[in-house]
């Protein structure tokens, strides 16, 4: 009896993600929470976003990556674009109801959804999917070069994604 709850306590302390919320939330800061827990219940534990949150630009099922800076924005702030030098790695992500065909928002591969993968030109359904075995298979791309290391994607279609593509 006692081997299992040892067990368990070791289970969970491995499932464990520790990320940074800051933006429109009660209490911003850097939080432990548990690897399967989306963004809407690691804010519940932070208290709650501030009555001036902007919740319908960000993703609350979404699920959170060890070591990610997360941002809610706030009513009015503007839309980051691709040239926008920000210190989050996921805020693109966060973004729900913007146009994905627009030229002014890249996805990041680190963290993107197969649907997200998806809609950048030149990936279908099985890049989207090759996308995703690398990354659980190698961990996070730290330039978008490395996409040319997935088999099927060469120079030319590297060429048709790069300018849709951000690995923060």
């Amino acid at each position: 009896m006692k081997k299992t709850t040892i067990k368990k306590i070791i289970s969970k302390k491995k499932n464990k993600i520790t990320v940074y919320i800051s933006g429109a939330v009660s209490s911003p800061g850097v939080i432990s929470v548990y690897s399967n827990m989306c963004l809407d219940e690691v804010i519940k534990k932070l208290g709650g976003f501030s009555k001036d949150a902007d919740i319908e630009r960000i993703n609350l099922a979404m699920k959170l990556e060890d070591g990610q800076h997360y941002i809610i924005p706030r009513k009015g702030d503007p839309i980051p674009n691709q040239d926008t030098s920000l210190n989050v790695n996921t805020n693109s992500n966060m973004i729900n109801n913007q146009d994905k065909s627009s030229n002014n928002r890249k996805i990041n591969i680190n963290t993107a959804s197969k649907e997200e993968l998806d809609s950048i030109p030149g990936v279908g359904p099985s890049t989207a999917d090759k996308i995703l075995e690398y990354r659980k298979e190698k961990g996070r791309f730290n330039k978008i070069e490395d996409l040319k290391n997935i088999s099927g994607i060469g120079d030319k279609k590297f060429e048709k994604m790069k300018n849709n593509v951000s690995v923060n």
